[in-house]
């Protein structure tokens, strides 16, 4: 006599059941279910000491600065990027080698140390009363704001770190206006201007933005236009012309001469997706 397996009387299960259903309803009666509520980590009190030592007035203030010494768009700089094997071209018709080029970075490293240090510094002359007339001097020495007509008004700020001084016009046509009057970034005060920048940029819509920059001295003349795409994508347009030969980016370093191509009147457009996460 064979002997029959106990799954020949139970229940058949239903198509579609899963798992963890019973169909015991008088055992399902009497048990007990104990639900366990996750508990989420608290968020934490404290600062990031990176928001400590960048605030968002100097995050603003280096990207302008990095933007004006490599660059309006990420194609632009993508395009201009170092090649450990060959020189290359910094603007149109000025080439480096890589030294040169890291000699570039190098400067604007150091200018990102001494601005921190000089933002942190004042922050501490600002909240000890002993030091605070200090502060107050440097200030109005640095900074002036003048109302030149109805509607417009001119902010001159002057960067001890850099040694560049900034004026920006406020106008009733929305448009960002900014001249940048470079100087030797190795010394301090009035000194002999490097580089005169002319920028301009304007608002088409909420997500198109149109924009110029021109180096007097150099001749170079850049045209951006960016529009945003969504899911952190934005699409841009680059032109770059080279107005005028002979320039060079910095005249505080040295370029080699045997291999710098003088091309006057070049051209160029460059076309890129930038995602940022």
């Amino acid at each position: 006599m064979g002997i029959i397996s106990p799954r020949a009387f139970s229940i058949p299960l239903t198509y579609g059941s899963k798992d963890g259903y019973t169909y015991d309803i008088v055992k399902e009666r009497h048990t007990l279910v104990y639900e366990i509520p996750l508990v989420t980590r608290p968020k934490s009190d404290q600062v990031s000491l990176k928001k400590i030592i960048f605030v968002p007035r100097l995050t603003k203030e280096f990207k302008e600065r990095y933007e004006q010494s490599f660059g309006y768009s990420d194609i632009q700089r993508n395009f201009a990027a170092p090649n450990q094997y060959a020189e290359q071209e910094y603007q149109p018709g000025v080439w480096v080698t890589p030294e040169e080029d890291q000699e570039k970075r190098q400067a604007f490293g150091n200018y990102i140390v001494k601005r921190l240090t000089e933002h942190h510094v004042d922050e501490y002359f600002k909240s000890n009363p002993s030091v605070r007339p200090i502060y107050e001097l440097k200030e109005k020495i640095s900074k002036v704001d003048l109302e030149v007509k109805k509607g417009y008004k001119v902010h001159m700020r002057y960067s001890y770190s850099g040694n560049y001084l900034n004026l920006k016009i406020d106008n009733p046509y929305d448009v960002q206006s900014r001249i940048t009057l470079e100087m030797n970034p190795d010394k301090v005060g009035p000194a002999e201007i490097n580089e005169t920048r002319l920028y301009f940029a304007y608002n088409l819509n909420p997500i198109t933005t149109v924009s110029t920059d021109y180096t007097i001295n150099d001749g170079d003349v850049s045209l951006i236009g960016s529009r945003y795409l969504g899911n952190n994508l934005v699409a841009t347009i680059t032109g770059i012309a080279d107005v005028k030969s002979g320039g060079s980016i910095d005249n505080t370093l040295k370029f080699t001469s045997d291999n710098e191509p003088e091309i006057e009147g070049e051209k160029k457009i460059l076309i890129g997706l930038t995602w940022s996460n």
